[in-house]
């Protein structure tokens, strides 16, 4: 009985301290109002920007899931806009609903607090999905395990070495590779890389890479022969994504021309 009363004593105490008083300081219902009409234009400016059509079609590779279409810069500009219009609504609502029970200073610790924690949470929920995704697209595209000589150098008979490792049982795939640091040369510059000799049929056991090819196709690495020959007069079939935007403007102009041409057609024709 004793703690609990002076539980409810240091509480009471803390109240008397930390309340508003008997009259809510003057701001207090301007910064709600404030509040609300920030919620309701940034709801709106988010119901808009959900509301235009998608104006840039992505293509991806045969049947990847890349493609699609993407927003348009008028959607992302407006999705930014409210967004960003809601989340400093809120923030500003909820620190005058903490004014109308709490005095200044109290509201502005707790308000300081509650941001701080968020922020936290957001790095740590950003670095968990980067750590996620680096992880996956890391170790999708090379062994998890990579067995080397202590001295650096390749190993004499590898492919007895690749037999014996992969006779373990939990090992799903084995692949040997020889990797060495290249320099390439331009008329203008110079770049390093790094070279990798594979075995294809055996590198497709620890690697994703067949499947993440864009442009080409992993049989040309078995049979050279059959890559086609490039024709530097040969028509471009794909336009450049940065460009596809401007493909359906292009249509409508086309299509117009056309349309004009049919009319003066016809009007020459009644004319004669």
């Amino acid at each position: 009985m004793i703690g609990a009363g002076r539980a409810v004593l240091e509480w009471l105490i803390a109240w008397r301290h930390l309340r508003v008083g008997d009259e809510r300081p003057a701001w207090v219902l301007p910064a709600l109002l404030g509040a609300l009409y920030l919620i309701a234009v940034g709801a709106g400016l988010a119901f808009y920007a959900a509301g235009l059509d998608p104006e840039i079609e992505v293509a991806g590779a045969a049947g990847a899931e890349l493609a699609g279409k993407m927003a348009s810069p008028a959607a992302r500009a407006f999705g930014l806009l409210g967004g960003g219009t809601l989340l400093a609504g809120s923030m500003l609502l909820v620190f005058a609903l903490l004014s109308m029970a709490f005095n200044l200073l109290a509201s502005i610790i707790t308000m300081s607090v509650l941001l701080g924690c968020m922020a936290m949470v957001v790095v740590l929920s950003l670095m968990s999905g980067l750590e996620e995704d680096l992880r996956s697209k890391i170790l999708d595209q090379k062994a998890h395990i990579r067995v080397s000589r202590r001295d650096g150098r390749p190993f004499a008979d590898y492919m007895a070495l690749a037999d014996a490792v992969a006779a373990k049982a939990p090992v799903a795939g084995v692949s040997p590779y020889l990797e060495g640091e290249i320099m390439l040369r331009s008329g203008l510059q110079r770049q390093a890389a790094i070279l990798t000799g594979i075995l294809p049929d055996w590198q497709t056991r620890v690697s994703n890479l067949p499947e993440i090819m864009v442009e080409g196709d992993y049989r040309f690495l078995t049979a050279p022969e059959e890559i086609p020959e490039a024709d530097p007069f040969a028509p471009v079939e794909k336009t450049p994504w940065r460009l596809r935007h401007l493909e359906q403007t292009r249509k409508e102009a086309a299509s117009r021309a056309k349309t004009a041409r049919t009319r003066h057609g016809e009007g020459s024709g009644g004319a004669g």
